[in-house]
């Protein structure tokens, strides 16, 4: 792989959308009142991988401002900026940085 043409994620299109998303329900998104709302916040928005020794890294992402929509946003954003081809390329040994 070639050096990557980087783009701060803040010039991405999908950084644009998390911005207009958090001015229209993040100021006023209460964690607390999520879980009230969604019993299974925890369920859907956490994860836990097996490391390479077995053991266990857990992802929860329920204690943030996020919903569903922020979070496929996240993900656009990850693919916008490219995180996949970046991540196997690291792993394949070219210079990413």
């Amino acid at each position: 792989m070639s050096q990557p043409d980087f783009k701060l994620a803040t010039e991405l299109p999908a950084w644009r959308k998390l911005e207009a998303t958090f001015k229209s329900k993040g100021e006023k998104f209460q964690v607390k009142e999520a879980f009230v709302k969604d019993p299974k916040r925890f369920e859907k928005l956490s994860k836990t991988f097996k490391n390479f020794d077995n053991s266990k890294i857990l992802f929860d992402f329920s204690k943030n401002l996020i919903d569903d929509e922020i979070l496929e946003q996240l993900v656009q954003l990850a693919k916008e900026a490219k995180v996949e081809e970046l991540r196997d390329a690291m792993f394949n040994g070219d210079k990413i940085n």
